[in-house]
């Protein structure tokens, strides 16, 4: 493999790595984020309409997989 190709390689490895970084933490600020709606949304379930209760299953279920 000539020195260019073996540069060229290297560079795009560190490119796919920072960018693999970089969708992890955008991931870990949806979750961080999409966690902290819901559970504005379990503080305030007492005065939010159940919808026929599937509002509250949907939000009991939520809470038994992650753990809440």
């Amino acid at each position: 493999m000539s020195s260019n190709n073996a540069v060229a390689i290297e560079h795009l490895m560190h490119f796919m790595q920072a960018q693999q970084e970089s969708i992890g933490t955008q991931m870990a600020e949806a979750t961080r984020r999409m966690e902290q709606s819901m559970k504005t949304l379990l503080a305030k379930r007492r005065y939010l309409p159940t919808y026929q209760g599937k509002f509250n299953e949907d939000l009991d279920l939520w809470l038994f997989t992650t753990g809440e």
